[in-house]
């Protein structure tokens, strides 16, 4: 089994990953800022640190196989506040992975379609579009991801780039969700 190491473990998506990964018996090492709602099982090692301080973390990330990176801030009131979470994070984390972890078999980092920014002519977003962010977020996300591609060349990154994530306990999206429906047909553009 592949002994996993998650940043963001505690968060909605990551408090996830952590749990379906120890059930199907891989251990995990889950990095957090914060204490976890649940333990995870006896797979799971928690561990407080900031993937920002790669000292909190970096000996236990030496003994990954795989890397999954979720820790992200989603809002911010300054630019500053994304750039020091979602880009020198990541950095952190690949310079510490590219040091410590030579023979690591994946490292996945978890971006975000906001990246890309929205299409204003109607059609569906491609992988080959150019990216144009909207927000401060998506271009924090996306200078994460360019950070992953400097290092593509020393470690075996994948990103991946969800659309939406929402579910059972989400406030978020549910939120957003239910803004979206009760809008006017024609601001769904």
């Amino acid at each position: 089994m592949s002994r996993v190491f998650v940043t963001g473990a505690s968060g909605f998506v990551g408090s996830r990953l952590v749990g379906r990964l120890a059930a199907g018996g891989h251990p995990v090492t889950a990095l957090s800022r914060r204490p976890p709602r649940e333990s995870g099982g006896p797979n799971v090692r928690w561990i407080r640190g900031d993937v920002t301080e790669p000292e909190s973390y970096a000996a236990e990330l030496a003994e990954a196989d795989c890397v999954v990176h979720l820790a992200a801030r989603l809002t911010a009131r300054r630019m500053e506040e994304y750039v020091l979470a979602n880009v020198k994070g990541t950095e952190s984390l690949l310079e510490t992975c590219a040091a410590r972890c030579p023979g690591m078999r994946r490292l996945v980092v978890v971006s975000t379609v906001a990246a890309m920014g929205p299409r204003r002519d109607g059609t569906r977003l491609r992988e080959t579009d150019p990216c144009k962010p909207a927000s401060a977020y998506g271009a924090s996300k996306l200078a994460a991801e360019r950070k992953a591609q400097d290092f593509a060349f020393r470690l075996p990154v994948t990103i991946l780039r969800p659309a939406f994530i929402y579910g059972p306990g989400d406030v978020r999206g549910a939120a957003y969700l239910d803004t979206w429906l009760h809008s006017s047909p024609r601001n769904w553009e």
